[in-house]
């Protein structure tokens, strides 16, 4: 069985051994950017103090691509007491509606900074888990055919 897998400037490769090496970097790019975007996100989490957000409003922002962007500004308070309200990047999407309960979580040391739950977390988990797949299947692919020796040439890389 041979796949094709078309390369840069239209050079394709039925090489397994050359798609293995593909699948080992692609799959080692997503591990590295997503874990380390979910590392980031858990650290400040345990770094930090948990409580509730209201989302007080979704505000529209219109982008410079013209396109509608929707930024939530939430409200929390902080175990001092004092109120904080905050606005979020912008998303092409409402992620919450006016009035949405929300987890907040906040340095002790700087009240003012602070990240909430939302969908955009189980993305990043579910880009981590299928890099560690492709990473998988690759590495497997990869002893598989460890031994063939790939050539290029100019129509793209070929197994001899």
């Amino acid at each position: 069985m041979t796949f094709t897998w078309k390369w840069g400037y239209g050079r394709t490769t039925n090489s397994p051994k050359a798609l293995a090496i593909w699948d080992i970097i692609v799959g080692t790019a997503l591990v590295v950017i997503f874990g380390g975007i979910l590392l980031g996100i858990q650290i400040f989490k345990f770094n930090s103090i948990k409580t509730t957000g209201i989302v007080i409003e979704n505000v529209e922002e219109k982008g410079s691509d013209g396109d509608l962007y929707y930024s939530t500004r939430y409200s929390y308070i902080d175990f001092m007491g004092n109120e904080h309200i905050k606005t979020s990047s912008g998303s092409k999407s409402k992620k919450f509606e006016t009035g949405d309960r929300i987890n907040v979580f906040y340095l002790k040391k700087n009240t003012d900074k602070s990240i909430y739950d939302s969908i955009m977390n189980t993305i990043y988990l579910l880009a981590f888990v299928v890099g560690i797949i492709i990473l998988v299947i690759g590495l497997f692919s990869y002893h598989k055919h460890k031994d063939e020796e790939i050539v290029w040439s100019e129509e793209g890389w070929h197994q001899c």
